[in-house]
């Protein structure tokens, strides 16, 4: 299955079988099925099941929402604990990469395990006010 599934692929206004929206989204039958048998709203009176393309595209951007983390700007996302968190003492390390983007790691304060976040090159010169930063070359080739 695709890690992100792209919602805006289907038709609002199209009723759509079980394998129908399994092959547009991408993802196997089965998958759509537990989704129907979990809390996908479908037409069920009769077979095919439908679903309403609207409907699943709403079913699917909420249920993507749900796994999104907000992080304030004093946060790091911990992979341990797969919860935002502080980083312990506020010390980060700021990895350049290549494009627009760099990574900052910090130790997370509850567990003592590595957490991330990746910024804009733009925001760098905000986060000297908010951690003690270290810059770090980045180890990947």
């Amino acid at each position: 299955m695709a890690k992100r599934l792209n919602p805006r692929v289907l038709k609002a206004n199209r009723a759509y079988t079980i394998p129908e929206l399994a092959q547009v989204l991408g993802v196997s039958v089965g998958a759509v099925r537990g989704w129907a048998r979990d809390d996908l709203p479908a037409l069920k009176a009769q077979r095919p099941y439908l679903v309403l393309g609207s409907v699943a595209r709403s079913y699917l951007e909420a249920r993507q929402g749900k796994a999104k983390a907000k992080l304030q700007p004093d946060q790091l996302y911990c992979m341990s604990c797969k919860a935002p968190r502080r980083p312990w003492g506020m010390l980060v390390d700021l990895i350049d990469q290549p494009g627009s983007t760099a990574r900052i790691m910090g130790l997370c304060e509850a567990c003592q395990m590595p957490s991330f976040r990746m910024i804009g090159k733009a925001q760098i010169p905000q986060l000297g006010q908010i951690f003690d930063v270290t810059r770090r070359e980045d180890p990947t080739p």
